[in-house]
C-alpha cells in the first residue's frame, strides 16, 4: 500500500476536532497516480475537516513533471498554514482567486514558468505575513523580481533563481518593498539588491552564497552599500565575507551609514585582511548600542572582475 493510502485510510478515522493540521509525502513510484487521484482525494478530505496547517511534499520519477494547484487547496477558506515541497516539478496556477485566509506560505524547491512567482501568491493572499521562496525559479530571467506586500512581516529567501543555463548560474535580482516588515533573510546568489520602505526591519541577514567563488564587482559594491544603508536601522544584522568585500571594493574605507543606532547584535564573517578588519572596526564605531558580537574568522582569496 503506498504512503498516500495509508494516510487516507487514517485520515478517514481522525477527528475532525483534531485535523487542523495535516501532512502528506508521496514517493516517486506513486507520483503519477496519486497525483490525479488519491493526493486531490485526500486535498479535498482535509479541506473539508476546515484544516488551518496543510504540508504536502511530493518526490516525483522525473524533475518534468507537472503540478497544477488544487482549485479545491486555493478556495479553502481555513487554510492558514501552507509547505509545498514539489522536488523542481513545475507549478502552474489555475486562473482562480484564492487563499484568502492563508498567513503562511513556504514554497520549496518548485519552478514556475508560467507567473510571476512571489507576485502571484502576494495577489492571492490579502492575510499573508510570512512568505519563505527556498530553492525556488520563475521564467522572467531578466526581469527583477518585486515583492511587494503591505502586510509581510517575514520574508526568507534561499538559493532564490539559483539556476543553471550550460555552466552559467544567473540571478536577475530582487527588489522589496514591505512596509511593515520585521525579519528579513537572503541566502543564495545576489544580483541587483534594491531595499524600499523598510522602517521597521528588525532583524536582517544578507549571506551572499559562493564567496569564495564569485568575482567581486566594483559595480555590485554599489549596490551593497545601498543595501546596507537602508537597513542601518535593524537590531540585529548577520552579514558575510562576500557582503564586506563587495563594500571594500567599493570605497576601501568603508562605505556605509554613520550610524546604526538600534543594533544590538552583530554577526560578520571576515578574515584578517586590513580591509575587513578597517571595517569592523568602523561598523562598531557605528554602534553604540551594541550588547552582542559574533565573529567568524577565516581564510580567503580576493579576485576582482
Amino acid at each position: 500500500m503506498s504512503v498516500c493510502n495509508t494516510i487516507m485510510n487514517k485520515s478517514k478515522r481522525v477527528d475532525p476536532a483534531r485535523s487542523s493540521n495535516n501532512r502528506i509525502s508521496c514517493p516517486n513510484q506513486h507520483f503519477i497516480v496519486t497525483m490525479e487521484s488519491t493526493v486531490k482525494e485526500w486535498i479535498k478530505a482535509a479541506v473539508k475537516r476546515k484544516v488551518k496547517s496543510l504540508d504536502i511534499m511530493f518526490y516525483p520519477g522525473s524533475m518534468t513533471e507537472n503540478i497544477t494547484m488544487p482549485v479545491c487547496l486555493m478556495t479553502c477558506d481555513s487554510l492558514e498554514v501552507l509547505r509545498l515541497f514539489l522536488y523542481r516539478c513545475t507549478l502552474h496556477m489555475p486562473n482562480h482567486t484564492g487563499f484568502r485566509a492563508l498567513k503562511v506560505l513556504e514554497l520549496n524547491h518548485i519552478h514556475c514558468y508560467d507567473f510571476d512567482l512571489p507576485k502571484q501568491f502576494i495577489k492571492m493572499c490579502p492575510l499573508l505575513e510570512e512568505l519563505s521562496l527556498v530553492e525556488c525559479s520563475r521564467r522572467l530571467i531578466n526581469v527583477p523580481a518585486r515583492i511587494s506586500s503591505p502586510k509581510l512581516k517575514i520574508l526568507i529567501l534561499r538559493n532564490w533563481e539559483k539556476n543553471r543555463f550550460g555552466y552559467k548560474e544567473y540571478c536577475s535580482g530582487i527588489k522589496i518593498d514591505c512596509p511593515e516588515l520585521v525579519l528579513l533573510e537572503y541566502v543564495g546568489p545576489i544580483g541587483a539588491f534594491c531595499l524600499n520602505t523598510l522602517d521597521n526591519l528588525k532583524k536582517a541577514v544578507i549571506l551572499p552564497e559562493d564567496k569564495m567563488k564569485q568575482k567581486i564587482s566594483y559595480r555590485r559594491g554599489d549596490d551593497i552599500c545601498e543595501t546596507l544603508a537602508g537597513m542601518s536601522h535593524v537590531e540585529s544584522l548577520s552579514i558575510n565575507l562576500y557582503f564586506i568585500q563587495c563594500v571594500a571594493a567599493h570605497d576601501p574605507n568603508g562605505s556605509f551609514p554613520a550610524s546604526f543606532p538600534n543594533l544590538k547584535t552583530l554577526e560578520l564573517t571576515t578574515t584578517t585582511d586590513a580591509f575587513t578588519m578597517n571595517f569592523l572596526i568602523r561598523i562598531l564605531r557605528c554602534s553604540p548600542n551594541l550588547e552582542s558580537l559574533h565573529l567568524i574568522i577565516e581564510k580567503a582569496l580576493l579576485t576582482y572582475e
